[in-house]
């Protein structure tokens, strides 16, 4: 009789494929620990410095499953934890492996913040915030304008 959870578990990866989903966040850092079963690595963390002093991030793959150390997974993922002097202000969820399409699936928030980062580097925080005055200011005109629009229809 065949087992009915034979061949449907899910694909390991290759430690290769592991840390280039981190550097997609990461750029950079150390590996701070790796823990692997006969199936290959269940959990890698991956250090990086923040900007400011005290600032760090740990970015964790965890593949799916349970694991000794109370280490479980309800999905093979990829989290961040922000830490101020050690201690934890932040932590989310950047991506989620699909044993399907064999793909990566993106916070798209996480996306959004990393070109905000990016944009702040290149403008400095200054030049960043007048941009994203300016797009606010056109974000509310776009919305009064809609709202007048609107108004005209219904009073047809």
């Amino acid at each position: 009789m065949k087992n009915p959870m034979e061949g449907s578990r899910e694909r390991v990866l290759a430690r290769q494929e592991i840390m280039e989903a981190l550097f997609r966040y990461a750029e950079g850092g150390k590996v701070t620990r790796e823990i692997a079963d006969k199936d290959g690595i269940y959990l890698l963390e991956l250090t990086t410095e923040g900007p400011q002093e005290g600032e760090t991030t740990e970015f964790t793959y965890r593949r799916k499953g349970d694991y000794p150390n109370k280490i479980k997974s309800p999905e093979t993922l990829i989290e961040a934890a922000h830490y101020q002097d050690g201690f934890p202000v932040s932590a989310n969820t950047l991506a989620t492996y699909d044993p399907k399409t064999k793909e990566w699936t993106h916070n798209p928030i996480e996306e959004i913040n990393k070109v905000y980062k990016k944009v702040g580097e290149a403008l400095g925080q200054g030049g960043l915030q007048a941009l994203i005055v300016q797009g606010h200011e056109k974000v509310l005109e776009a919305y009064k304008s809609i709202c007048e629009q609107e108004k005209r229809e219904i009073s047809k």
